[in-house]
């Protein structure tokens, strides 16, 4: 949770979204529990090797509609409404700064419309961060994310360091 005094000018923030987070590991998307989701091979066929970490997301205010979807399966005709919302690379070695040119630059090269690099954007006073969050929050998002652009993926840690910091209303 977000406790204040934090340079801002150090952290990178977006939306949090009210998904399933689901990490792409090259050949199949994981849900954070182990299992597996079942999604139909077009939604996946053209994503990269690399491993990616996201969320499985509808929209803003439709997480129950979205859970519907998972739980029904690859048959499930909706799931051309679903995004893969991606905001990380677990297997790069790069500082987060880094990791969202290489983010950017792989989503990109796929063609694939529902593969979304999330939009991670500077905010650089507590003033523009709780404008941010407010603007979020009324339009029917869960909160925002900050993650500190010095950061290593946790296994690539060389030292400890500060995990991504949740800011949702009070």
């Amino acid at each position: 949770s977000y406790a204040g005094d934090l340079d801002l000018q150090d952290y990178w923030v977006s939306e949090k979204f009210d998904g399933f987070r689901a990490s792409w590991d090259g050949s199949k998307l994981v849900s954070r529990r182990g299992p597996v989701f079942s999604v139909p091979s077009w939604f996946v066929e053209s994503f990269p090797e690399q491993p990616m970490d996201g969320e499985l997301w509808l929209a803003r205010g439709r997480f129950q509609t979205l859970a519907s979807i998972v739980k029904s399966g690859a048959g499930d005709q909706r799931w051309s409404r679903v995004s893969y919302q991606v905001f990380d690379l677990p297997a790069s070695m790069q500082s987060f700064d880094k990791r969202l040119v290489e983010l950017e630059h792989l989503v990109r090269n796929t063609g694939v419309s529902w593969l979304v690099a999330v939009k991670q954007e500077k905010l650089l006073t507590e003033k523009q961060l709780f404008e941010r969050l407010e603007e979020v929050v009324s339009a029917g998002g869960e909160g925002l994310m900050l993650h500190r652009g010095d950061s290593y993926w946790p296994k690539a840690r060389r030292e400890q360091q500060a995990p991504p910091i949740h800011l949702r209303p009070q």
